[in-house]
Order: C-alpha cells, then structure tokens, then sequence
C-alpha cells in the first residue's frame, strides 16, 4: 500500500530528522564533554570552590557560551580590521599540551616558542602561563609571559605579559598605565592588543611589560634593587599578619643592585624602622631623606583619580631603591584602575588620600607629600592631560569592540562577555573616569582655599599675635601678609597650632619685601574619610618695632605664585609633638662654610649646607677619609694657586671620595682643583664608586681639573644624573680602571685629556655627551 497524507509526511521528517538531531546530538555532547573536562579540574582536582558543586553552572554556562562562539566564528568573515595591535606566537602543539598537563603548576615552567616581532621577523622566545588567581590559567582563554632572547628584544623590551581582560571594560589595565606614564612615575610598557598562536585567533589581551633591570634602564634609572611587597595567597607567610611593612626582611628583588650582596635589604629596614617612630620633626626629616616625596605625591594623586584600593598594606607594592640619589621611588603595578570593587558612592565617596598601607598613613601627615600631590592633580586637571586620554579611551574603545566581535572566549572571568557587554563596560569605564575628574577638578582646580584671620592681639610688648585658620581641599603652600607700615627686617615669626605656643612654636620662613611679608604654613589636615576640616594656627610676629601692626590684607599663594614650596632643612627636636604640628622648615639656606688654608681630614666628614673652597687651599686626607656636601661647592683655584686634594702622607692607604650629592648641589663649579690617590665610600645607603663624584646635580663645571692615580674601586670620577654638565680643559691621568663614568647625563667634554686609563677612558650609559678637542691615549679598553 502506498502511504497518503499525514503518513507520508511523518515518514519524510523520520527520514530526514537525523539531519537535525545528530547536530545537536554532537553539539551537545561537545559542550557537555568541555563542561564535565573543566568541572572536573576546578571543582573536584583543584578544589576552589570548597567541594561545592555550584561551580558546576557558571561553568556550564561558560562553556555553552564559548561553544556557540565557536561555531559562530566559522561563519564569521576573517581577519577584521580592528586596528589594534597583532602579537603572533608559534609553539608546538605538544608543548602547549605540556603547559596544560597539570595546572597550575605545569603552565609555570617555560617552554620554547616563537615570535614575530614588529619589522616581520620571527625570532626565537620563551612562554609559559602567569598569574596567581584562577581566571588566568584554568579557563579556555589564558594569560601568558613572553621572554625573548636578548639580542632580540620586543618592541625595545624582553620580558612582557600578555593578561586577558579583568574587566568588562577591558581598557582599565592599559590605560591605567598610561595614566600613570603622564603623571611622571614608572610605570610598565602597556598595549592593549590581539594575540594569535599559530595562526588562531586567541583574541584581546593586555601587553604589560615585566618591571626588572631593563624597565629601569628604559626609564633612565640607574640599575638598583627594586623591591616587591606582596604577601598574599601563594606568597603568604603561615604564623604572621603578613603586612608588608611590617615585615622588611619578606620583601623580595625584581631587580638587583649588584654592588651589594644579593640578600642586601638595609634600605627597606631602614625605612620600616622609620615608619614605626614617633611621628615629629626628626621621623618627617628622615623620610624625606630616604624617600622621594615628590614621587609618592604623585603616586598619591594617581592612585585617588583612578580611586583604587588595590596597592595595600598585603600586596602590590614595587619600590625602587636608587642607589645613587638614595631614595625610594614608587612603581605602578597591577594598579586595578577604575575598578567597580573601589567606586565611591553615598556612604564612601571619593576618597581624597590613599590610606590603604602604613606608608599612606604616615605620609599622609607630611605637608611637603600633600603639596606634591596637590600639584600633580592640579597639573593633571588643569591642562589638556585629562581631555586628552578620555578622547583616547573612545577611539581605543571602537578598536576594542571591533575586536571583541571576533574574540573566540571573551569573558570576565568564568563569566561570559560580548563585544556588547564590552561596549557597555567601556561607555561606564568613560562616566567614572569623567566623574573622579570632574570631583578632583573641584577640589583642586575650581574651589579656592579659604584661608581666614582673627583679630589680632597683645601678647606681650612689641609680641603680636594672629590667628590664621585655613580650610577646604586645597592645601596652602604660603600666605601673604600685607601691612601699611613696613615692618623692620629684625622682626621674627613663629607659627604654632591653636592653644600651643611657648617652646613648641616653630619659626616661620620669612620673606620681606615692603609692606609685604610672606609667610609659609602647610595647610589643612584630614580625617580616614577624606573629608577637610579646618586648622587655626597661630602667627607671632615678635618685635616688630611699634606700636600696631597695621595689617589690612591677606591672600594665600597658589601655584603659579610659588616658585617652590617650603624647603627642608633641619629642625631642633621637640620643635613639634603630634601629627597635626604645624611642622615646618625654615627655608633660609644657612651660611656656606668656607675652607681656606691646610687642613687634615679623618673619617666622615658631611656637610648639609653649601662649600666654598678657597684658592691655594689644601686638603690632607687621612686614610679613607671622605667628604660629603649636601650643597652647593664652590672650590675656585687659580692657575697660581690651585686647590689640592690628596693623601695626608706618603705610603698611606688610599683616602676615600669628595661626593656632591642631591639637587642642593645645582652649579657647583670645581676650577683648579688637582685631586689624587682617592677611591671611594661605600656603606648600607649610600656608594660613591669614584675618587670624585656627583649625584644627582645639574649644571656642574669642572674647569682646569687634574684628576691622578685613583684607587681601589671603578671609577677616577662619576657623575650620575647630571644635566647642563660642562667638563674642559682637564686632565685625567692614570685611573685604575674608568677615567671618567657618565651615567644619565647631558652635557659636554671639551679639550680635555686622558692618558693610562685602566679600562675606559670616558665611559658613558644612558647619556648624551658632546665631545670635542679631547684626547685618549693609551686607554686599558675603549
């Protein structure tokens, strides 16, 4: 019997229905296949979710997610033109394999690769997986670290990470670098980019160059310890509250300054042992010789306009110790910017000072760091810096959508994302950027500080004293005092906090001009909410020399009114007790001490003020002994009466360094000078490597120099970080082995001579020097 209606038609889809459910068969057991294979590494072999199993649905929705985009993908036109950036491994399948074996552990070991560089060569490298957390090495999408060969560095770096997005936003990790970039602090080489492996898309990642000795050197930073603070998870000491400033000795190196031992750590004891001193005059002198204030000011801006949480008292510190200036200077890694976890909102709004590590909470009391983070937001926020990377953040947002459109496994961690999520992510990253602006735009920009004065009164004859209370945001650098009746140049001023006076008054830099006096005070205080509120201080102007003062005007100073804030300089003890003293330095420089004449040197001599060597003037040097100015020298001989540097005595051990240190130290001239038989100092701070040496000083001269028969250490003389540097018409004879060692410096050589150098005659790094008329003779290397 032949079949009729519906009979024929239930046979046809009989028939023909394999067409459809053997799709969807496989389609399923392949996502079944891929949840079960994952299920069973996170939740049963790793454990991370306790033995749960309600890890078991995100992970079914991942990969029903990456399954269809998968499929989507094969249909989808090819090699789209997003814009970005390509970064093209080749590897062998066995070895990626290999790295998947036994996660976590086998993606930590490295095997061997390739990839093409920029110019289209491909060069031999090294990869593995990196990252603690989970969401880098468990799922379909991976984070990788890339090490080329170094003769064959990557866009001008060797080591460098490629981090998958850890936001919806995807732009926050790159941009949070530049960030920091224009802000002048060391920051990573950032990129957002599109990886390929063999060929496969494996979609957006974030390049993030590794922090080590070549990222110092490309930020033109001498090599040095770069110590790393980061106690958390596999990094945790058992037993210990694991905050990183309370423990020095659990710091670890990314970089090393190999002129110290490698277990060398005396900076960072150093530095936590200052943290836990009674706050004062003696603990805010010392941190700001050991750590560059101006540098964490702005770190301090940084982290408050991407309002991030994640540099704290456990992890995610990276500090530079510069051997050569002998300061501290922070390292912007892993910053979580602009990260949801941290927003602001009614109960928590933006918080003005970063106050998440012991560090943040005693700077934090130092008015030079609120200043320099002042003017970094000011200079941030005022200029075109900050329209300019939001105009930036859009274009690269287009790029980072069209990319998205192909990107195989784009997820935030196990939760699946799409090139629309991302765009929503990327509009939002865009609203909280323009909203930190547009608060720390009227905090430091808009608003002016209000500072306000009391009725003046009597204290004793010819003592008056003032009550100035300053509020707001803003701190306040200076205040200008006005008067109708000049007040004499003998007249002094003392600050001191309200209901505080007596010996506890701190003298006030002073500047005289007319009827114009400008004092300096430092502004306002805080509480842990970053909220202001406002201080009285008390100004005594003591004999001023009549009757009334006749004050009619006062206005504070703002930055463009400023040609540097106050200057440190020291400070009796017990000048201050508490964090709210008005702890302040007299900026007058003290008288320069002047050597003339012969004079026997023996041990450490240091001197924090400027020199002045006069002409025919001789300095006897015992046996190691050395010199330190922290100022300015002038050491002016004559063609008739030089100034001779040398040994006390025939047949002695060598004497150790002249040194002119810090910015203090600007224009310092050496003329005439004739030094010989020197070497070097060397303690757990501080080294000077040469007979001569000049760290972190512009605008230096050495004029008509003879420099003979150095001993001992590397170098005859060396200068690091020295800008506008002019060396002429000097001789440099017989060096045990570096005649002359320029490090970071810009300036010139001319008309110079050097003979019997043990290994360079002029050896230069990260420097531009103009050489002319000079010669080199028999020099032991180049």
């Amino acid at each position: 019997m032949r079949r009729t209606g519906w009979r024929k038609y239930f046979h046809l889809i009989w028939v023909w229905s394999v067409l459809v459910t053997v799709p969807v068969t496989v389609l399923f057991a392949f996502w079944m296949s891929s949840a079960i294979d994952r299920y069973s590494s996170l939740g049963v072999r790793l454990d991370v979710q306790g033995g749960e199993a309600q890890l078991l649905h995100p992970i079914l929705e991942y990969e029903w997610h990456r399954t269809k985009r998968k499929l989507g993908l094969q249909w989808a036109p090819g090699n789209q033109d997003h814009g970005l950036q390509e970064v093209e491994l080749w590897m062998s399948k066995g070895d990626e394999v290999a790295l998947n074996q036994n996660l976590p552990q086998s993606g930590r070991e490295y095997v061997g690769a390739k990839i093409t560089h920029p110019d289209g060569s491909i060069e031999k490298a090294s990869v593995r997986y990196r990252g603690d957390m989970m969401h880098h090495w468990a799922l379909a999408k991976k984070s990788w670290r890339v090490k080329t060969k170094k003769k064959h560095l990557w866009n001008g770096i060797r080591k460098f990470n490629l981090i998958l997005p850890e936001t919806w936003g995807i732009l926050e990790e790159h941009f949070g670098n530049r960030l920091a970039g224009e802000l002048g602090l060391l920051a990573p080489v950032s990129e957002l980019v599109n990886l390929r492996i063999n060929g496969e898309n494996r979609g957006l990642h974030t390049l993030v160059g590794q922090v080590d000795e070549l990222f110092l050197r490309s930020n033109q930073r001498m090599p040095g310890d770069l110590y790393v603070g980061d106690l958390l998870l596999s990094d945790a000491i058992p037993g210990f509250d694991n905050k990183v400033f309370d423990l020095p000795g659990a710091w670890t190196k990314s970089a090393i300054n190999n002129h110290f031992p490698d277990e060398h750590a005396a900076p960072m004891f150093r530095l936590c042992e200052i943290l836990d001193w009674e706050p004062g005059p003696r603990k805010a002198q010392a941190l700001g010789q050991i750590l560059d204030l101006e540098a964490f000011g702005r770190f301090a801006a940084y982290r408050s306009l991407v309002q991030t949480g994640h540099v704290d008292s456990y992890h995610n510190w990276k500090l530079y110790y510069d051997p050569w200036r002998n300061r501290f200077e922070p390292v912007v890694w892993d910053p979580n910017a602009w990260g949801g976890g941290w927003a602001p909102n009614a109960e928590n709004p933006a918080f003005e000072w970063p106050l998440f590590a012991e560090l943040d909470r005693v700077l934090v009391h130092d008015h030079r760091f609120r200043w320099a983070q002042h003017k970094a937001m000011h200079g941030y926020l005022h200029g075109s810096q900050a329209q300019s990377l939001l105009a930036d953040m859009e274009a690269y947002g287009v790029q980072a959508v069209a990319a998205a459109e192909s990107d195989p496994a784009l997820a935030f961690s196990v939760l699946p994302s799409s090139a629309a999520r991302a765009a929503e992510g990327i509009q939002a990253l865009l609203t909280s950027v323009r909203s930190y602006n547009g608060v720390f735009r009227s905090r430091h920009v808009e608003a002016p500080a209000k500072v306000t004065r009391g009725e003046i009164t009597a204290l004793a004859q010819d003592d008056w004293m003032i009550p100035i209370t300053v509020d707001g945001w803003r701190p306040v650098a200076s205040i200008r005092l006005e008067f109708s009746n000049a007040v004499p140049k003998g007249a002094r001023f003392y600050w001191s906090m309200a209901g505080q006076g007596g010996a506890e008054e701190v003298p006030a830099r002073a500047t005289v001009q007319g009827v114009q006096i400008q004092e300096h005070t430092r502004g306002h205080s805080f509480t842990h909410r970053s909220l202001p509120r406002p201080l009285t201080y008390r100004l005594r102007i003591s004999k001023p020399g009549q009757e009334s003062l006749g004050l009619t005007g006062i206005a504070q100073l703002d930055l463009a009114g400023m040609a540097r804030p106050i200057v440190e300089q020291e400070v009796q003890e017990g000048a201050g007790q508490g964090p709210d003293f008005a702890v302040l330095f007299d900026g007058a420089r003290p008288e320069p001490v002047v050597w003339s004449g012969e004079m026997e040197l023996r041990g450490l001599t240091e001197i924090h003020g400027d020199l002045v060597i006069e002409a025919g003037t001789r300095l006897q040097m015992g046996e190691q002994a050395t010199v330190l100015v922290h100022g300015c020298v002038q050491a002016l001989g004559t063609n008739q009466a030089p100034i001779r540097i040398g040994p006390a005595r025939k047949g002695q051990k060598p004497w150790g360094t002249f040194a002119i240190r810090t910015t203090l130290g600007d224009e310092s001239t050496l003329q005439h000078v004739h030094m010989v038989g020197g070497s070097g100092f060397k303690e757990d701070l501080q080294e000077y490597s040469a007979m001569f040496s000049a760290h972190d000083v512009d605008g230096l001269s050495l004029l008509h120099c003879q420099f003979e028969d150095s001993q001992l250490v590397d170098d005859m003389v060396h200068v690091v970080y020295g800008q506008g540097l002019l060396i002429a018409d000097c001789t440099f004879n017989g060096a045990l082995s570096d005649a002359l060692d320029l490090d970071g410096c810009q300036g010139r050589i001319e008309r110079c001579s050097f003979d019997r150098s043990g290994n360079d005659a002029i050896d230069l790094m990260m420097s531009q020097i103009e050489v002319t008329g000079t010669t080199l003779n028999r020099s032991g290397d180049q």
